[in-house]
């Protein structure tokens, strides 16, 4: 059973924790594996993958972007038992074939990863909880803004016990008859909140205010400031201000 622990492009959402821990007890019953997909949320939310905050150890992980500290690199990572199965000295039966290229394991990469690791581990405290309250900050005012302007608007990427300091966020334009967005299946279903508005119009708006943004805005990083997220408010605002203006309207062409 491939998931994830906490979901990207399907709108910043984390998993429930009993959906989890109960997906590891079934495992374990019906003696099935459990492969963990952090790439985005390993090294995300602390100095380690999402997986041990859930207090669930997978059988396998696949990790990548923040452990190559800026460079590409991506891993897989799990227990003896299933990794000794990639060894080219494993029994021919039962060997499974992982195949590298031209720049896997590339010293400049791990090199990277593994200073930008140490620094995270011995920052833990101050780094987190840092880009935690900003990307906070986003979500709170971003949603006060539109609704000044007349825009019901939900952002997600936080509100977990799991993991408090999130600095993802997504915001989401929804129709009139919703409340919230808690699943992928409402993230990318039109009936539920309009994507166009969210996927390119806000998109592009940022643009040219200078923010790159990605599926309702993104991550924060730790190289940004707090004029910087303060720009980017004040940003939302003078979109939320003209579509106010042009009278825009969720949910229609």
């Amino acid at each position: 059973m491939i998931l994830e622990p906490f979901i990207g492009a399907g709108g910043f959402i984390f998993a429930q924790k009993d959906y989890i821990q109960k997906a590891r007890e079934l495992s374990f019953r019906y003696g099935a594996l459990i492969i963990f997909d952090e790439v985005v949320s390993g090294l995300r939310f602390h100095a380690g993958g999402l997986q041990s905050l859930y207090d669930v150890t997978p059988d396998l992980t696949v990790l990548g972007k923040a452990i190559g500290g800026g460079m590409p690199l991506s891993a897989v990572a799990g227990k003896n038992e299933v990794m000794c199965l990639c060894d080219p000295e494993a029994e021919t039966n039962d060997r499974v074939k992982l195949e590298g290229g031209t720049f896997s394991a590339h010293p400049s990469s791990i090199m990277a990863g593994l200073v930008f690791t140490k620094f995270l581990i011995e920052n833990e405290k101050e780094i987190y909880p840092r880009i935690g309250k900003f990307r906070e900050k986003i979500r709170r005012e971003t949603e006060n803004i539109f609704a000044a302007n007349g825009f019901y608007v939900k952002c997600t990427g936080g509100g977990s016990e799991v993991a408090k300091d999130s600095s993802l966020a997504g915001v989401h334009f929804l129709l009139d008859h919703c409340d919230e967005i808690t699943s992928p299946d409402q993230v990318w279903n039109p009936t539920f909140c309009d994507i166009e508005l969210r996927e390119k119009i806000f998109k592009l708006a940022m643009l040219q205010e200078g923010f790159n943004i990605f599926h309702g805005f993104g991550a924060v990083s730790t190289a940004h400031t707090d004029e910087e997220i303060q720009a980017s408010l004040d940003a939302v605002e003078r979109i939320a201000k003209k579509w106010k203006a042009s009278k825009l309207e969720i949910g229609r062409d």
